[in-house]
């Protein structure tokens, strides 16, 4: 499945997410089950149009999804 990131670019040790960057593959299907909050923003190459203009709810879930990451990095924020 090709799938389109729309959130910031983030770069931890397992990922490197630059915007409107296509992406596809097994490795990208396992990290998006690592962190669901990522399929939000790393969606469907067709589901595009109707997300590219929506900024404030793009934001909202990267907020989700880099929360998630920092979960995992630093053991639930402990």
């Amino acid at each position: 499945m090709k799938r389109i990131y729309i959130g910031r670019s983030i770069i931890t040790k397992e990922l490197n997410l630059v915007p409107f960057r296509v992406y596809e593959g097994d490795k990208v299907e396992e990290i998006v089950k690592k962190y669901p909050a990522l399929s939000r923003i790393l969606i469907e190459t067709k589901d595009f149009p109707k997300m590219k203009n929506e900024k404030v709810r793009i934001e909202t879930y990267f907020r989700e999804f880099e929360k998630q990451v920092k979960e995992e990095s630093y053991g639930r924020g402990v």
